[in-house]
């Protein structure tokens, strides 16, 4: 099994013409999860209607398999290609609709429908183990997309898959693994208009060494913006976060903390943090180092009395872009359960 985690990616904030209101009865399966539901990155639309009262239709051209999906209200609706893994709810008199699996998405923008906000999360990369350090964050990008006239324009997104982690001992069918993966890349574009927004994945932690320390992995690069026909206002951009260095395998040490993340200025909260690297026990006390805000997993570690950690090295945060936790090193390797999850604590996050 491997751990893998998602992109993201959010929109908000068009003005759109007036709509008589609507009571639609045709929830999807999907409507009342919350906003946030994956792994480690992610993408939403989110757009404004004008009031609580007037539906908005987002018309998907797949429509020989569209699915209609409503929030709790009834007052956000969406047509989609099919409703696996994707959600929709009403915040603030915005709508959000959001595409919580990796992979590929379309999305026409309704007519009326003048400008949006956008923001583009990419996946973290996978924890290193047995003491490893911790994986980068993806990148993230934010704007609000005015479109110009163009409007009823067709949006490819590609929502990025977490990257893997490294597997010290095999656990629950998950095959031995001697190097995690990097975040998949994240973007929306819109060929016609020549936009696009790509933000890039962390790469994975690695093992440690015997004697020196070793680098985490590193933060996706700078995202790649280009207006085309649009005009962007509002506009921030942020590198991932380099995961957490491993301390050096040789002595006894806590893990290091991983570095925090970005908060969006256009939607609220924080992504894009990154993982902790595992501890090196010496039988003791030996915490694994913090996941930064964000997102970021944990590094094993805990009280090694019994040979055995408290806690295993976590998973990137839910669609964060966040960068998993390192495993830690000495002790037992048989697998064990914690809070339900059953792992092998050298094993990464």
């Amino acid at each position: 099994m491997a751990i893998r985690a998602f992109g993201r990616l959010l929109f908000s904030g068009f003005a759109l013409p007036k709509l008589d209101p609507k009571g639609p009865n045709s929830g999807g399966k999907y409507a009342a999860k919350t906003l946030f539901m994956s792994l480690r990155s992610r993408r939403v639309l989110k757009w404004m209607v004008p009031g609580l009262a007037f539906m908005v239709l987002l018309a998907s051209t797949q429509t020989s398999n569209a699915a209609t999906l409503s929030s709790n209200s009834n007052q956000c609706q969406v047509e989609v290609g099919s409703t696996s893994g994707v959600s929709i709810s009403l915040s603030s008199n915005k709508c959000v609709l959001t595409f919580e699996w990796w992979g590929s998405h379309t999305w026409t923008a309704p007519a009326g429908v003048t400008s949006f906000d956008t923001l583009v999360v990419a996946g973290g990369g996978g924890g290193g183990a047995d003491g490893g350090s911790g994986g980068g964050s993806g990148s993230m990008y934010e704007a609000t997309v005015n479109l110009n006239g163009n409007t009823g324009r067709q949006f490819d997104i590609l929502v990025g898959v977490g990257g893997t982690r490294i597997t010290h001992t095999a656990v629950g069918g998950e095959a031995y693994s001697p190097n995690g993966s990097a975040g998949g890349n994240s973007s929306i574009t819109q060929s016609t208009s020549g936009f696009s927004v790509t933000t890039y994945g962390g790469s994975p932690g690695v093992w440690p060494d015997w004697n020196i320390s070793r680098a985490g992995g590193v933060g996706g690069s700078q995202p790649v913006v280009v207006a085309g026909s649009f005009s962007l206002s509002s506009t921030a951009s942020h590198t991932g976060r380099t995961g957490a260095a491993a301390p050096p395998a040789g002595w006894a040490s806590s893990g290091y903390n991983g570095s925090n993340g970005a908060t969006s200025s256009l939607f609220g909260g924080t992504f894009i943090g990154s993982g902790g690297s595992g501890a090196i026990s010496d039988g003791g006390i030996r915490h694994g180092g913090s996941g930064g805000t964000g997102g970021g997993g944990v590094g094993s570690g805990g009280n090694f009395s019994d040979n055995l950690a408290d806690y295993f090295a976590g998973h990137g945060g839910t669609n964060t872009g966040g960068g998993g936790g390192g495993g830690a090193r000495n002790g037992e390797t048989y697998a064990y359960t914690i809070a339900g999850r059953t792992d092998r604590f050298r094993n990464g996050g």
